[in-house]
């Protein structure tokens, strides 16, 4: 059943109050106090449109004309530990953390670290259990107020991780967050909500990974918080690699104190829409923060990337790097936003971002953004937009290689500068494998 865009709105408000009803003593509590004021706020803007800043370049229309089914508690479910397996790098060893249809599934799951060193556990338990640190972090810098989709995260979450790494503690094992929608009978809508709090002179991990199994419509609307104290690091993957009839919006919000390092890998590969909000705020001085992405997209996939660095402070340095492959007739936006308050002298802050188009049908918005209120900084930004090395291809196929082949070289080539980034060698090689199964479309 297909629903017009603004009966999906009147769907949403209705599922939320029968939810409500069935709460009990639970929505007393002051964490369902942040869900009603989400859904108050999400009420009075609705969903976004062409004429909304930050969906100039992304029609989300067409993703609101579905019908999607909210589930509220755990269900059967045909996910096995072997498909499980089929989605993790060989060799990778990591804590697994397994969520279907915005669930935890403890069978499908495995915590291999000493969890007497760190708290790892799930969001719908660290309600109860870690209640006090789950009101402290929670949404406490998320810009939702003119964001529908993070207020719908707010108003509807009830489980994702929440990892906190304690002072002077390095998590040796990555935490692998591998969210399985299972869309067998129905479409279906989720909202994990993950929490990373890393503290003083800490080291930690972080992948999630997005996959679906069904021949329904799956729409992840996800948010991850990551909190970075003083000296520490975390290092954080994204990869989306689903089936091209899945729908993924999601908002990774960091904040980062002195000192502090923050790496963030986002890859891209597939989903027919798929809209990655990335956003750090350096808070303390000497802070520096990383951004790696590669997007490849063909048919008619669209992905939109949004990021943003926020130099609050003086002495911080940011770098960031993105590459998209755009084939076919499929469209990709990067608009890569970097603002240097007044206080912030010394800035150091690089952008770039480069793009290979394939086809003549297919397109990419690109926009560099610098807002500098400073006067003493290092800030340098730029794009380009082409095609294939016309002499490189010519040199390839003259030494017998296919067009198809020497295309496909060249394009490996141009997506290894992000690769090559990655230091967790069963994940890159797992990355490579995908991406070379994606490069070899014909245009």
């Amino acid at each position: 059943m297909e629903l017009k865009t603004e009966t999906l709105k009147d769907k949403i408000l209705t599922d939320f109050a029968v939810w409500q009803q069935s709460l009990n003593g639970m929505s007393g509590l002051p964490f369902n106090a942040k869900r009603k004021a989400a859904m108050e706020q999400f009420e009075k803007i609705g969903f976004p449109n062409l004429k909304t800043e930050e969906w100039r370049h992304t029609n989300v229309a067409p993703v609101l004309a579905h019908s999607f089914k909210q589930i509220f508690a755990p269900t059967k479910t045909q996910v096995t530990k072997e498909v499980v397996a089929s989605f993790i790098p060989d060799g990778l060893k990591a804590n697994v953390l397994v969520f279907v249809n915005g669930f935890f599934a403890g069978e499908l799951s495995s915590v291999i670290s000493d969890t007497k060193k760190i708290l790892i556990t799930t969001l719908a338990e660290a309600r109860t259990t870690h209640a006090e640190l789950v009101n402290t972090y929670f949404a406490k810098h998320l810009n939702a107020e003119s964001n529908s989709f993070i207020l719908l995260n707010e108003a509807f979450t009830q489980d994702g991780v929440v990892l906190e790494i304690p002072e002077n503690t390095t998590l040796n094992e990555p935490v692998y967050i591998l969210n399985i929608t299972e869309t067998t009978s129905d479409n279906i809508l989720t909202h994990p909500h993950n929490l990373i709090i890393a503290g003083k002179h800490s080291t930690v991990t972080v992948i999630e990974n997005f996959h679906t199994i069904g021949d329904k419509l799956s729409f992840t609307n996800n948010i991850t918080e990551i909190f970075i104290d003083e000296l520490a690091r975390v290092d954080y993957y994204k990869i989306q690699d689903q089936q091209e009839k899945e729908i993924n919006i999601g908002t990774t919000q960091v904040a980062q104190q002195a000192n502090s390092l923050f790496y963030a890998f986002t890859i891209t590969t597939g989903a027919s829409f798929t809209k990655n909000n990335l956003n750090s705020q350096l808070l303390g001085e000497r802070a520096e923060a990383h951004f790696y992405g590669l997007y490849i997209s063909a048919n008619k996939q669209l992905i939109d990337n949004h990021t943003l660095i926020d130099h609050a402070v003086a002495n911080c340095y940011s770098n960031e790097f993105y590459k998209g492959i755009i084939g076919n007739a499929s469209h990709s936006v990067f608009n890569g936003r970097i603002i240097v308050r007044k206080d912030a002298q010394k800035t150091n802050a690089f952008q770039s971002n480069r793009n290979i188009l394939l086809s003549d049908e297919a397109t990419i918005f690109t926009k560099p953004q610098l807002e500098i209120f400073a006067d003493d900084v290092k800030c340098t930004h730029g794009a380009t937009i082409g095609q294939l090395d016309d002499e490189a291809l010519f040199y390839l196929r003259a030494r017998g290689l296919g067009e198809e082949t020497a295309k496909s070289l060249l394009l490996k080539a141009f997506a290894s500068d992000i690769l090559e980034k990655i230091k967790i060698t069963p994940l890159r090689h797992k990355l490579e494998e995908q991406i070379t199964g994606r490069i070899s479309f014909k245009n």
